[in-house]
């Protein structure tokens, strides 16, 4: 009995930690298209890389949207910055809605105005 109880908490243990992340829609602090390309500006703590996102077409009948996930979180511990990558525009409209929240940036102070 107590050999049953053990085996099904490992079986748990493992099967928490392989499931799949949350993805979740970006906050983006940028966004720009150039020349067939989605540049945007994300959050960073040092592991971000344009492999940890997937852009999202949707289509409906009264507009077209486009959404970027994230699918793997950043774990370092860098000091959080904020990094452009691109990835290349797919959609076929020429109109389309972001669906992400965008970020108000401060702007930061440079030496001359400290």
């Amino acid at each position: 009995m107590k050999f049953t109880v053990i085996l099904i908490l490992c079986f748990l243990a493992v099967a928490t930690v392989t499931a799949k992340p949350n993805h979740h829609l970006e906050p983006l602090a940028g966004l720009q298209i150039e020349n067939g390309m989605l540049n945007f500006k994300v959050k960073s703590t040092g592991c971000t890389s344009i492999d940890n996102f997937e852009v999202h077409y949707l289509q409906n009948s009264e507009r077209d949207a486009l959404q970027i996930v994230r699918i793997k979180s950043d774990r370092c511990r860098r000091m959080p910055h904020y990094l452009w990558l691109s990835l290349p525009l797919e959609a076929q409209q020429q109109t389309f809605s972001v669906l992400n929240p965008f970020l108000t940036l401060k702007p930061q102070a440079t030496r001359e105005s400290q």
